[in-house]
């Protein structure tokens, strides 16, 4: 096999790595446009006030994506 000889394995493996890439790019995308947390530290809240706060606004942002469920209460 020469310089100038392409195998189809090589090509399909680079083609298939680009598409990876590619999907991998697009789904950060929409992640961004989502405005979405995708990590979120947990480990700095010390305060109980700021961990029920937490709690409420997780529980309400599960219900705006969620709003055809039946959320329920968190009770403490």
């Amino acid at each position: 096999m020469g310089k100038s000889e392409k195998t189809t394995l090589g090509r399909s493996l680079v083609k298939h790595h680009n598409h990876m890439i590619q999907e991998s790019k697009e789904k950060g995308k929409y992640y961004k446009n989502l405005q979405k947390k995708v990590l979120e530290s947990v480990t700095e809240v010390s305060d109980i006030d700021a961990i029920i706060e937490q709690a409420e606004e997780a529980e309400r942002l599960f219900t705006i994506n969620h709003s055809n469920t039946t959320p329920l209460p968190i009770n403490m």
